[in-house]
């Protein structure tokens, strides 16, 4: 510790927060991680990304690169460092011609669904925006300029192009489509992007979202075919994405977390498909650049279980290592950290320039091996609240605190959309903390017949899951595919429908709701998860997605997947408990109607949002008390109130894409 007295430490210093919190940069996008962020440290390899892109740019090819280190060594740091260099045009609000366009994916997803996943985040960063035009917008303007042989600045052809010529909009983006073997269908969605017209649809149908006919016909699009494995779809849409870019905007992408796709830590399969993926997008334009970030351990394993083919196509251009920071390298961070922080304005006159440290303190935190940067800050936050004698909190039980903080956020940001990648996501999560001695498989008859099969032990029991569509074509799809092979030829003992249930089912879906009653009839479950359930599956895998790459840290010290999982075991929250509990419970002939009624109430108040009781109970043929009753059991979708004439009400909101005509 510094050889200045803690007593020259004056009371507004401290009052300042600790300058070395906040350590772990979860999201490249947020501008505050960034602020800390020392050029110097790891330039090679921030270089080598760098030169990845341009040789990408150059035609000479798609170019991957892997970026491996220890946990807390900086990989999104890294990440977030490069996309403020190939993204800092777009705070200029105006367009301007793309050098690249660039987007980060976070792997907390899993194999089965791992093309969707990219798909939607992917879309999620180039519609962006930051005050101007995203990199969406900017891409297509100038490949239409392209095509239109414009010169000059791209903004002035842009004004002059929707003042003057927007019905050459089609033409020109047709003829993109067949030189570039685009599918048509992209084109079309692309003529409303280019025109602003349909935003809300257009942004769905980018993502993959589902949309109702109506959403369809307002982009003069068809449905996307129910019988084509929807990993398929999503890939085919990357694919259309990277030659819309054209050879002169490269395609960034990082991937980030991919420890986070494995099962377990022998989970193979994953990263085969991770490298499938990977390939297929390598070779279907020469415009990529691929950033992979990855514990060392997990590269071994990369490297070892990857046939060469695939592994070239990750890892081609070049594999960089996240060396440990040397005593020079950890001053300047240490340094920049206090220089951000404006604590150099309070340093004693003849203090040493790390004040309220010194060089000989950043010695002794290095040692001779090096120090992950995150080590550093953690050990620096530590003996700067010694030094400016702050109080020490009351012992928490830290997983406890964040596991609330986790659930709070997922709680906030849930979304019925979101529900069917979640529930694929986490319900292995799930099966591993709760039966971890339960054999797990994913998307097993790899035909989007069932997302999850679990087996007990000797084979006691063996359970089907399949995550309900939120398209309601494909959905009849997949409920008519199951009807044909449940129970006689699926080989399972017990089948689960699992479904938002904010998301019931319309009426009016009457094939839907036909293959529904048969499946039931042969005691196939419709489970519907209630919010809390997928808020807390969506906690469960963004915490063990954490841990399994290296980003969880307590108190200077890495939390691994083994220690969350067995603290979950311990508290096991109830959410997830119930669900658990449901999902092996052994079948039964009793059928409750009870869920059956909630559904048909919640999805005839999607539709008017109040109504008089006893109109909506003559309208579902139940009784007036039987209907309020229910309706009081779950006040967190109902309410009702009470007079002469009883009117009953949703308390929940949901969106309107997916409310079928």
């Amino acid at each position: 510790m510094s050889e200045v007295s803690a007593g020259h430490f004056s009371g507004d210093l401290q009052s300042l927060g600790n300058p070395f919190r906040g350590s772990i940069v979860g999201d490249p996008w947020k501008p505050g991680g960034i602020d800390s962020d020392v050029a110097r440290i790891h330039k090679r390899v921030f270089d080598t990304c760098c030169a990845a892109v341009d040789a990408a740019r150059s035609g000479r090819g798609s170019a991957g690169v892997i970026i491996n280190g220890e946990p807390g060594s900086g990989k999104t740091h890294l990440i977030a460092r490069l996309r403020k260099q190939l993204t800092e045009h777009l705070l200029i609000p105006n367009l301007e011609v793309p050098r690249q366009v660039f987007a980060c994916v976070r792997l907390d997803s899993c194999a089965s669904s791992l093309a969707r996943h990219v798909r939607r985040r992917v879309v999620d960063d180039l519609l962006r925006r930051s005050g101007g035009p995203s990199q969406f917008e900017r891409l297509v303007v100038a490949r239409m300029m392209e095509f239109d042989n414009g010169a000059g600045h791209i903004a002035l052809w842009w004004e002059h192009f929707r003042e003057e010529r927007t019905d050459d909009c089609l033409p020109l983006l047709t003829e993109l489509c067949l030189q570039d073997s685009i599918s048509p269908t992209f084109v079309q969605v692309l003529v409303h992007l280019v025109r602003q017209q349909h935003r809300l649809e257009v942004m769905a149908w980018l993502r993959g979202d589902p949309l109702t006919p109506a959403a369809l016909e307002k982009l003069g699009v068809a449905s996307e075919d129910p019988e084509e494995h929807p990993e398929q779809l999503a890939a085919r849409f990357l694919s259309d994405l990277l030659r819309l870019a054209g050879g002169n905007s490269p395609l960034v992408l990082c991937f980030d977390q991919v420890e986070a796709l494995q099962q377990t830590p022998d989970d193979v399969q994953s990263l085969f498909t991770f490298g499938q993926l990977i390939s297929q997008l390598h070779d279907a334009d020469n415009n990529l650049a691929i950033i992979s970030c990855m514990q060392s351990s997990l590269y071994r394993d990369v490297v070892r279980s990857l046939p060469a083919p695939l592994l070239d196509r990750i890892s081609g251009f070049a594999t960089e290592s996240l060396n440990p920071l040397d005593e020079e390298l950890a001053a300047l961070l240490l340094g920049h950290r206090l220089q951000v922080a404006g604590i150099d304005r309070f340093r004693p006159a003849g203090a040493d320039s790390l004040w309220p440290f010194t060089h000989r303190d950043v010695a002794a935190m290095v040692g001779s091996t090096g120090i992950s940067p995150r080590r550093l800050l953690e050990q620096a936050a530590r003996r700067f609240d010694q030094f400016a004698e702050r109080p020490v909190a009351a012992a928490r039980d830290p997983l406890a605190d964040e596991w609330e903080k986790r659930l709070e956020q997922a709680y906030r940001d849930s979304s019925e959309q979101e529900t069917p990648q979640i529930l694929r996501a986490s319900i292995p999560h799930l099966f591993t903390i709760t039966h971890p001695d339960w054999k797990v498989q994913l998307d097993p008859t790899q035909d989007d017949l069932l997302d999850v099969v679990v087996t007990a032990p000797q084979g006691a029991a063996r359970i089907g899951i399949k995550v309900c569509d939120s398209s309601p074509i494909r959905l009849s799809a997949q409920l008519r595919k199951l009807c044909q092979r449940f129970p006689q030829t699926l080989n399972v003992g017990k089948l689960v429908l699992l479904r938002d249930e904010r998301s019931p089912i319309s009426r009016t879906a009457a094939a839907t709701q036909k293959y529904l009653q048969q499946l039931e009839a042969s005691e196939a479950h419709y489970l519907r998860v209630a919010p809390e359930a997928v808020a807390a599956l969506n906690a469960l895998r963004e915490l063990l997605a954490d841990a399994r790459s290296g980003d969880l840290s307590f108190a200077g010290g890495h939390v691994s997947a083994d220690t969350v999982i067995e603290w979950l075991r311990s508290v096991m929250p109830p959410p997830l408990a119930e669900l658990a509990e449901q999902l092996t419970a052994p079948a039964t002939e009793d059928r409750s109607t009870e869920d059956s009624v909630i559904e048909r109430l919640q999805e005839s108040l999607a539709r008017r949002r109040v109504c008089a009781v006893a109109e909506i109970a003559a309208e579902l043929g139940c009784s007036i008390p039987k209907l309020m009753a229910d309706a009081a059991e779950r006040p967190d979708m109902f309410g009702v109130l009470e007079g002469a004439q009883p009117v009953i009400f949703s308390v929940r909101q949901r969106g309107t894409m997916l409310i079928e005509p």
